[in-house]
C-alpha cells in the first residue's frame, strides 16, 4: 500500500533538492562559464588590436626603408593578409 502523504512529501523533497542544486551550484557554474567567455573575448580583441598596431608600425618602417613597385606589392600583400585576419 502506498501512503499518499508520504509520496507527496517525497516528491516535494526531490523538487526542493533539485531547486537548491540548480540555484546554488548551477548558477555558480554558469557565472564561471560566462566569465571565461567574456575574458576570452577581451583577450581576443586585445590580440587583434596588438596585431593591427604592429602591422601598421611595420608598414611605416618598410615604407621608409623601401621605395618603388616592390614596396607597393608588399604593402598590398600585407593589407590582404590583414583583411583576411579581420574576417576570422
Amino acid at each position: 500500500m502506498s501512503n499518499p502523504i508520504g509520496d507527496a512529501l517525497g516528491e516535494a523533497e526531490k523538487k526542493l533538492d533539485k531547486l537548491l542544486i540548480s540555484t546554488f551550484t548551477a548558477s555558480h557554474a554558469v557565472a564561471s562559464a560566462e566569465n571565461r567567455e567574456q575574458l576570452t573575448e577581451e583577450t581576443e580583441k586585445e590580440k587583434i588590436k596588438t596585431f593591427k598596431d604592429k602591422n601598421k608600425k611595420q608598414m611605416k618602417s618598410l615604407n621608409r626603408a623601401i621605395k618603388g613597385k616592390w614596396f607597393d606589392s608588399a604593402e598590398k600583400a600585407l593589407k590582404e593578409a590583414r583583411n583576411k585576419f579581420e574576417d576570422i
